[in-house]
C-alpha cells in the first residue's frame, strides 16, 4: 500500500514522497494514483483554486485520502486523524467536481465565489462512481443563482455502479434557494448535519432519474428549512429517513406526486420531539402518519397512538394506499388463528366500509420446513365479486371524531413455522380518512 503525502504548505520537490516533498495541490496528489494507494493529507492544508476544478479519483475502488495531524510535517508517520484540510474554489462561478472511486476522510470542500453556479458536484461526469466521505465538510458560501449540491450522474445509462456514502458529514448552504440535487445512483447519509442559511427544500430529485436516497441517524435541525424533499418530479424511487431529528414545523414533502410509480417517501422515528414511534409514509395514493389524540384504549398507562391514513383522489382497487408493515411474534403453529385490527372513521350516514374499499393483508410463514411466506387478505376475491361490509365494533376510542363508525377487520391464517406475523392495512377508498389501531389481536 504505497503512501503519498499532500500539503499545500510544502515547498520541496512536489513528488509526494514525504512531508517535506509533499504534493502541493490536490490535482498533483491525485495524478496517476492507483487503487491501493493512500494519500495522507496535512491537516493545515488550504488549497485555493480560482477556476473550475475536477478532482478525479481512480476507476477502481481502494484509494484512500485521509486528513491527519502531520506532527509538524517532520516525520512520515501520521498520528491522529483530523478534519481541517480544505479544498476551496474562489472566484465568480467556480465549481468543484469530484469523480471516481475513493474513501476520503476529514477534508473540507468549499466554493467561496460570487456569481451563479458555484456548485459542488459529486459523481456527475460520465463513468462509474463509488465515493465514501467520512467526517468531511461541504460548504456553499456563494448565494448566486443555480448554486447547489449535485450528487450522481444524470442520464448516464451506461454507468450502472454508483454509490455515494456520507458518514458524519456536514453540508452548509449559502442561500435559501440552494438544495441537494439527487440524480442517478444510491445516495446514503449517516450522521448528516446541516448548517448555514436555511434552504427552502433540502432534497430535490432530478427529473427522469431513479431516486434511491437513504438518510439515517442524522440531526437535520441545524437549519430551519421548510421542506424535506420535493416529490413533484416525474421519476420512480424511494426516499427513506430513519431515526432523524427534524426542525419543528417543517413539511416532510412538497409538491404533487405525478403518478403511481413515482417517489414514495418514508420517515420512521423522525421528529422534533421525544417520541420513538413517529411514522410518515406518502405516495401517489395517500399518506399516513402517527396520531396520538384519536386512539384506542387511551389512558391505560401506555404511550398510546394510532395511525391516521388519508387517501388522495387517486386511491383505487388497483392502487390502494398501503401502510407500513407492523408485526407480532407468533410461536403457535399448525392451528388456525384470527388476526384482528380496529379502525375508525367519520361518516354522517353511518355507512360501513366494505372489503373492496379497505382490507387487511397478513404475511405468515405458511410452508412447513421453509421460511416461505404466504399472504392472506380480507379483500374481496376480485374486482367483479360483490363486496361485503365489515361488522361494527364496540371498541372504545378516545378523542373527538364527528359521526364515528368503528369496525373490526380480521383474517384467519395457519402459521406453519415459528416467526413473525406481519400485517398492513390497504385503503382503496379515495379521499377517505381512517384511524387504525395497529396493534394486532391474535386469537
Amino acid at each position: 500500500m504505497p503512501n503519498h503525502y499532500y500539503s499545500s504548505l510544502a515547498s520541496g520537490l512536489d513528488d509526494g514522497t514525504n512531508w517535506t516533498n509533499a504534493f502541493e495541490t490536490f490535482t498533483t496528489a491525485l495524478a496517476s494514483k492507483g487503487a491501493t494507494d493512500v494519500i495522507w493529507v496535512d491537516d493545515d492544508s488550504d488549497d485555493v483554486h480560482i477556476a473550475d476544478l475536477t478532482l478525479t479519483f481512480p476507476d477502481t475502488p481502494g484509494l484512500k485520502m485521509i486528513c491527519v495531524e502531520s506532527d509538524g510535517r517532520t516525520t512520515e508517520s501520521p498520528t491522529a486523524g483530523r478534519k481541517t484540510a480544505r479544498k476551496r474554489g474562489t472566484g465568480t462561478g467556480i465549481q468543484i467536481t469530484i469523480a471516481g472511486r475513493a474513501y476520503v476522510f476529514g477534508v473540507s470542500f468549499e466554493t467561496d465565489g460570487g456569481g451563479n453556479n458555484c456548485d459542488i458536484v459529486i459523481g456527475t461526469v460520465p463513468g462509474d462512481h463509488n465515493l465514501v466521505f467520512e467526517c468531511c465538510k461541504f460548504q456553499l458560501n456563494g448565494n448566486g443563482g443555480g448554486t447547489d449540491y449535485s450528487i450522481g450522474r444524470a442520464g448516464n445509462n451506461s454507468a450502472v455502479d454508483m454509490l455515494f456514502r456520507f458518514i458524519s458529514c456536514e453540508l452548509t448552504f449559502g442561500a435559501a434557494a440552494q438544495t441537494i440535487f439527487i440524480q442517478n445512483g444510491r445516495v446514503e447519509f449517516n450522521g448528516l448535519t446541516l448548517a448555514g442559511v436555511a434552504p427552502t427544500t433540502i432534497f430535490t430529485p432530478n427529473v427522469g432519474e431513479t431516486l434511491c436516497l437513504h438518510v439515517e441517524s442524522s440531526d437535520l435541525s441545524g437549519v430551519s428549512f421548510t421542506n424535506l424533499i420535493d416529490v413533484s418530479v416525474e421519476n420512480p424511487g424511494l426516499a427513506r429517513f430513519l431515526n432523524c431529528k427534524l426542525p419543528a414545523g417543517i413539511n416532510s414533502t412538497t409538491g404533487t406526486i405525478p403518478g403511481p410509480g413515482c417517489i414514495r417517501t418514508e420517515l420512521f422515528n423522525c421528529s422534533d420531539g421525544n417520541r420513538n414511534y413517529e411514522v410518515y409514509i406518502q405516495d401517489w395514493s395517500g399518506h399516513c402518519e402517527d396520531e396520538n389524540v384519536i386512539v384506542l384504549n387511551a389512558n391505560d398507562g401506555d404511550d398510546d397512538y394510532s395511525v391516521k391514513i388519508v387517501t388522495t383522489a387517486n386511491a383505487s382497487f388497483e392502487h390502494p394506499f398501503k401502510t407500513p408493515w407492523f408485526g407480532q411474534r407468533q410461536v403457535d403453529v399448525g392451528t388456525s388463528v384470527d388476526i384482528e385490527v380496529e379502525i375508525q372513521y367519520a361518516n354522517a350516514s353511518a355507512v360501513q366500509l366494505k372489503n373492496n374499499q379497505v382490507w387487511l393483508e397478513v404475511e405468515v410463514l405458511s410452508t412447513t420446513g421453509f421460511p416461505v411466506g404466504g399472504k392472506v387478505s380480507s379483500r374481496v376475491a376480485d374486482f367483479v365479486t360483490a363486496a361485503t361490509a365489515y361488522g361494527l365494533s364496540s371498541a372504545v376510542w378516545e378523542g373527538s371524531l364527528a359521526d364515528p363508525v368503528k369496525q373490526t377487520i380480521s383474517v384467519s391464517v395457519i402459521p406453519r413455522v415459528k416467526g413473525w406475523l406481519h400485517a398492513r392495512l390497504c385503503v382503496a377508498e379515495p379521499e377517505e380518512t381512517i384511524y387504525l389501531n395497529n396493534e394486532l389481536t391474535v386469537t
